[in-house]
């Protein structure tokens, strides 16, 4: 009788070891992802744990005997084998389960692991503030100033927003559609300015601006030079041609191109790019449109010139992230020497070039200063991160 038990014990354990390895193949094959993990133990999937419980070698119906009073000594020695093996899965799978979050924590703490994860510093945690991020990608239009006649009382000016207003409809009379993006005061000037190139070309090129605001004489400053806004970029011109030659050809292209130089590179190429403007908005719009131009008997790409991010400074003492209301400065700061410009004395500079951010021997906002290296790269970060989020456009 105890032999037939023995055998009927022997006969379930191969049954649920064939079951549980079936179970096992099937469940990996609808989760690939358990075998492609090999750094996880399996004990941690809730399924598989229940997979991996040990199998009891008898059932509790089969009464427990000494080896001494067996039948039969090969079934003795295979029950205690059977259960020799029960007992070492058991342990494996608790020195696995201990392993696993050991291994996890020796991950986490490896330094050669923590080089290659990125560090954010102190200004890509946020500590630029927002003003900075819209002036990096703000329009590099230049602005319009309006200076009125400096005999009239200041109080008897219209204030900056009307006289906008006035501007304003008076273009419009003139047959020009535009709208002011910016208002304010800089100094005794109105400061006016526009977002687009649709509506800074037509101001810049009119002649019908008006000589009197509210019967107050005013006088209109405008720049003599086309905004690098307007600038435009032929790539990949064959070495072949000189400059003086691309020259030619961009002019005979474009009627009203100017200031046509090539774009100097830290290392060689295979090509040359050259930058230029274009003053005429409908030719910009046409070059933009037809995508190319011919050099010689070649057609080379045309694309604009992208301005990096502008970076906020004070012409005062040339420190980065320094405002207007928040450092206030006695006398200005030469920007070679770094010296104080004192008024009414002739300034003696040394032309020793000094860095006003970290005191080496390079110009204040030179790329060779690592700090100003820093804040484009964090000024850039912060930017990409703020456009991608909606926070700008």
């Amino acid at each position: 009788m105890g032999k037939t038990n023995n055998r009927t014990t022997a006969g379930n354990i191969k049954t649920a070891t064939t079951y549980n390895l079936e179970e096992m193949i099937a469940y990996i094959r609808q989760n690939p992802n358990i075998a492609l993990g090999i750094h996880h133990h399996p004990t941690e999937a809730p399924h598989l744990q229940q997979l991996n419980t040990p199998i009891e070698a008898s059932t509790p119906q089969t009464p427990k005997r000494n080896l001494d009073s067996s039948d039969s000594n090969d079934a003795q020695i295979s029950k205690q084998q059977s259960v020799s093996s029960n007992r070492k899965q058991k342990e494996y799978g608790q020195m696995n389960a201990s392993i696993a979050p050991k291994a996890l924590l020796l991950l986490n703490n490896n330094p050669m692991l923590d080089q290659h994860q990125p560090h954010t510093s102190e200004h890509q945690q946020g500590r630029l503030p927002f003003e900075q991020l819209k002036r990096a990608v703000s329009s590099n239009l230049p602005c319009f100033l309006i200076e009125y006649d400096q005999d009239v009382n200041s109080k008897n000016r219209p204030s900056d927003v009307s006289a906008a207003s006035i501007l304003e409809d008076h273009f419009k009379q003139q047959g020009i559609s535009t709208t002011f993006s910016l208002v304010e005061h800089s100094g005794n000037k109105l400061k006016l300015g526009v977002n687009n190139k649709e509506s800074y070309s037509p101001l810049i090129s009119t002649d019908k601006w008006p000589s009197q605001i509210n019967n107050i004489n005013i006088t209109v400053i405008k720049l003599k030079f086309t905004p690098g806004a307007f600038a435009l970029v032929v790539r990949y011109v064959p070495l072949q041609y000189n400059e003086e030659c691309v020259k030619k050809e961009i002019e005979r292209n474009l009627q009203s191109a100017e200031n046509i130089r090539r774009i100097q590179y830290h290392f060689q190429r295979k090509s040359n790019d050259f930058r230029f403007v274009v003053k005429d908005l409908r030719e910009y719009n046409s070059t933009m449109k037809l995508g190319r131009i011919s050099i010689g008997n070649t057609l080379c790409t045309i694309t604009p010139f992208l301005t990096g991010n502008r970076m906020t400074f004070r012409t005062r003492c040339w420190r980065l992230s320094h405002l207007r209301d928040k450092y206030e400065l006695e006398n200005p700061r030469c920007r070679i020497c770094l010296e104080d410009l004192i008024n009414d004395q002739t300034h003696n500079c040394s032309n020793r070039v000094r860095c006003a951010q970290c005191n080496g021997e390079h110009q204040p906002l030179s790329s060779e200063c690592e700090n100003v290296a820093e804040y484009r790269l964090e000024l850039k970060v912060q930017v990409n991160n703020a456009i991608s989020s909606g926070k700008l456009h």
